[in-house]
C-alpha cells in the first residue's frame, strides 16, 4: 500500500509544512554552529582568504520591477506545474496577499 496515495491534499500541505520547517531549524542550527565555530566571515579563516577579482554576486544590482515580477511567474508555473497540491496553497496565498494589500492600502490613506 503506498502511504502517498493514500493522504488527503490537506495532510500533503501540512506534512510539506513540516518537512519545511524542519530543514528551517536544522539549517538554523547548522549555520549557527558554524559562524560560532570561528570559521564563519570574521573567523579564523576570513584572515586569510582573497576574494577573487572575478564577478561577485554583491555588486549585482537587484530590484523589483518586471524583472522580478517574470521570474516569480516562472518559478511559479513550473512549481505548479510538477506539484499538483501546490495550486491549493497560490489560492489561498493570493487571497491572503489581496486581503493584506487592501489593508496597507486604507491604512496608508488614514
Amino acid at each position: 500500500m503506498n502511504l502517498l496515495a493514500t493522504i488527503t491534499y490537506f495532510e500533503a500541505i501540512a506534512l510539506l509544512l513540516a518537512v519545511i520547517g524542519a530543514v528551517a531549524m536544522l539549517g538554523s542550527w547548522g549555520a549557527n554552529r558554524f559562524f560560532r565555530s570561528g570559521l564563519g566571515p570574521g573567523g579564523a579563516m576570513k584572515k586569510n582568504y582573497n576574494l577573487h577579482p572575478g564577478i561577485s554576486m554583491h555588486r549585482m544590482p537587484v530590484g523589483s520591477g518586471i524583472a522580478g515580477l517574470l521570474f516569480t511567474i516562472g518559478c511559479s508555473i513550473i512549481f505548479l506545474g510538477r506539484i499538483p497540491v501546490l495550486r491549493y496553497f497560490l489560492a489561498l496565498s493570493m487571497l491572503f496577499g489581496v486581503a493584506i494589500a487592501i489593508v496597507l492600502y486604507y491604512r496608508s490613506r488614514a
